[in-house]
């Protein structure tokens, strides 16, 4: 039998497309004890969900709810219940998603008229008044916010074309909802879909759906079956609406959490909740125009919670993405289809969209893309054993979980003409002990998910570890743990409260003997 200890997650910093980091609130929500899905508290909660969620939605929709599933299940939810075999439906094609919106609308049997336009550009009016000159489609079908792109299609007066042509109006807001305006009874949405863990704020899982009083008669007065009986809305109808007839058990800490994260976005207020989005995604284009880094999607169009940003001629983009994640903890996605290798993707969604963050990632891709650049120019160089070194070439490995103090220690031993490198955890401090060979570490003991006693053993117990100088940080000069980081092999300590510039620099030439 193989067993695994229990499981710890770094801490990371979310900034890519999703999911975004989650209000401690949310997260023990989730840790609430368990009560049935049809407990009358439970049920109780049902209705405020549905609620505060028509809120969010602005909208007075009836059939308001979250589906049991991520938002893929939203989108599912949307088309296996308006869509028959046999039905033209028209939908808006100019990222990843509105692909995904085609191959689900095909597998319902539907014969689909493609809109489409370049990856970075939006779904114009024109192109759907266009399409839909001498049709009577079922539907139209527009992804709001594309993710993969980070470019926001305007959506009003594509709705009134959808209307007009007796056709349905379908919204994907998985990534808009809660970030930027969205208006579904302003707007005349028909059906519409998000998700939890985008602008919400809450981990993945649900699928927040809502149907207008026309997309319930539709579904209702299907000729077919749905396509899917999980999905099917005249079931589900059943358990969220007054009848609260089983129809599977609903996952209880998700709602739980959902119910928590609906309610912080209303506390805070939708009007300032878009607001801090757009400011905060004026500050990181700010500072990104400053490091030279500019956004790849149509201008104008530009979202505000996702930011396609082109990638600097010259500039490997996964080694720059890999860095952000193992030397800060900082998570930024990658760009997709033909967007692949030209741009990073960075979220500012929910909890992750604070002033903080945003300067964090700007200070993180700097160092990350000079990082880069160093790299390759020493590709094709033979490696330096670490004996072999002197001066300006001495290596550095910072083993520190907090970001801002690593880019501390990191500015100020670079600033001394050492080379350093992070690692953020116990695992990847050891994978780059054999990867860089550094001529000193610097350890913090105390680190909250690392017994640094004992992996200061481990390090020392590595081929050619015992040999290395490694200088271990404590929160205060306390005996005990200056005598055990010793005994375990420590070759100085330092206390983290009175480190400085010069203390930093010195104690390392010191133990490297350059002093």
């Amino acid at each position: 039998m193989t067993t695994y200890p229990a499981f710890t997650p770094p801490p990371r910093l979310l900034m890519g497309p999703g999911p975004s980091n989650v209000a401690p609130s949310v997260l023990k929500a989730m840790s609430q004890p368990l009560v049935g899905h049809l407990d009358p508290t439970f049920v109780k909660m049902m209705d405020e969900i549905k609620v505060m969620l028509r809120q969010v939605f602005l909208t007075k929709n009836d059939m308001t709810f979250p589906v049991s599933g991520t938002g893929s299940a939203g989108m599912e939810f949307c088309f296996v219940n308006l869509i028959e075999p046999g039905d033209e439906v028209v939908i808006g094609v100019n990222g990843v998603f509105g692909t995904r919106m085609v191959d689900v609308a095909e597998r319902c049997g539907a014969k689909v008229v493609k809109v489409e336009a370049p990856w970075g550009r939006i779904i114009e009016a024109k192109q759907i008044a266009d399409a839909l000159k001498g049709k009577r489609p079922k539907l139209v079908a527009i992804v709001h916010a594309e993710t993969s792109t980070g470019a926001l299609t305007p959506v009003e007066e594509i709705s009134k074309l959808a209307r007009k042509a007796g056709a349905l109006m379908v919204l994907d807001t998985v990534t808009s909802l809660a970030g930027c305006p969205v208006r579904i009874d302003d707007w005349g949405i028909d059906a519409v879909y998000s998700g939890t863990q985008k602008c919400l704020s809450c981990p993945p899982g649900l699928a927040p759906v809502s149907f207008s009083a026309h997309a319930m008669e539709v579904a209702t007065q299907r000729k077919t079956k749905t396509q899917s009986w999980y999905l099917d809305v005249n079931l589900l109808s059943s358990y969220w609406g007054q009848e609260r007839a089983y129809h599977h058990t609903a996952p209880i800490s998700m709602n739980y959490a959902f119910h928590e994260a609906l309610r912080l976005v209303l506390e805070e207020g939708l009007d300032e909740r878009w607001r801090r989005h757009e400011q905060n995604h004026v500050a990181l284009k700010a500072g990104l125009k400053e490091l030279g880094l500019g956004i790849a999607s149509q201008e104008g169009h530009h979202l505000w919670q996702l930011n396609a940003v082109t990638v600097p001629e010259g500039v490997d983009e996964a080694t720059v993405r890999k860095t952000l994640l193992t030397d800060f903890n900082i998570e930024i996605g990658a760009g997709l289809g033909p967007l692949k290798g030209k741009v990073w993707r960075i979220g500012l969604m929910g909890e992750t969209s604070h002033g903080d963050n945003v300067a964090k990632v700007l200070v993180a891709l700097k160092a990350s893309i000079a990082e880069s650049a160093r790299a390759k120019s020493r590709a094709g160089q033979r490696p330096v054993q670490a004996s072999q070194r002197s001066g300006a070439e001495k290596k550095v490995l910072i083993i520190e979980d907090d970001a801002v103090t690593a880019l501390t220690y990191r500015k100020n031993l670079e600033k001394a003409g050492f080379k350093v490198h992070v690692a953020t955890d116990g695992q990847s401090g050891l994978e780059q002990m054999e990867e860089v060979a550094p001529d000193a570490v610097l350890l913090d003991l105390m680190m909250p998910r690392l017994n640094g006693i004992n992996f200061l053993k481990k390090l020392r117990a590595l081929p050619g570890g015992g040999d290395i100088p490694v200088i271990a940080v404590t929160n205060a000069y306390v005996d005990q743990m200056v005598n055990e980081a010793r005994a375990a092999g420590a070759t100085t300590t330092l206390s983290k409260a009175t480190i400085t510039a010069q203390t930093l620099a010195a104690t390392f030439r010191g133990v490297l003997g350059e002093q």
